[in-house]
């Protein structure tokens, strides 16, 4: 009886073992997806920062983006000042506080394949340091050690 016990503890642990490493790698990948896109904006590179989201948000913008570029002949640099209120809303109708954008997370909670990252997003408007609490919602592609997490949505407050 005392070595079921004693199995049965061992299971256990080694199961809240596994689970806080799982959480713990999930987390690690969405801090690098969070990197990955403050380095993006930080760079102007349009291509970069939609690569950050997940397809179900930038598809429609990327086909209609393309349609637009070649009719007006318009760079994917260029095109930034027209995606920066499509990603952080109408207040932010120009990508020049990209540049100057800092993100730091203070906590992740994953449930799934989603995440809600609480973060603290600072900034450069109108010759300002602006520091706002922000709601990043993530959601991961794929499973196992090859899942990816891209951002669904951003919500300055």
């Amino acid at each position: 009886m005392r070595q079921i016990k004693r199995l049965l503890a061992l299971a256990l642990a080694a199961l809240l073992a596994l689970s806080l490493c799982s959480c713990g790698g999930d987390k690690a990948k969405i801090r690098g997806t969070l990197n990955d896109f403050q380095t993006a904006c930080r760079t102007l590179d349009l291509n970069e920062i939609l690569d950050c989201f997940d397809s179900d948000v930038t598809t429609p913008f990327r086909s209609g983006a393309t349609f637009v570029s070649s009719l007006i002949g318009q760079s994917p640099s260029e095109m930034l000042d027209a995606v920066v209120p499509f990603l952080f809303g109408e207040d932010y109708a120009s990508s020049a506080f990209l540049s100057s954008i800092t993100i730091k997370p203070n906590s992740i909670a994953v449930a799934d394949d989603a995440a809600t990252a609480m973060c603290t997003v600072s900034f450069q408007y109108d010759g300002e340091m602006v520091e706002l609490a922000s709601t990043i919602r993530l959601v991961r592609e794929g499973s196992g050690p090859d899942a990816e997490w891209y951002i669904e949505h951003i919500r300055l407050d």
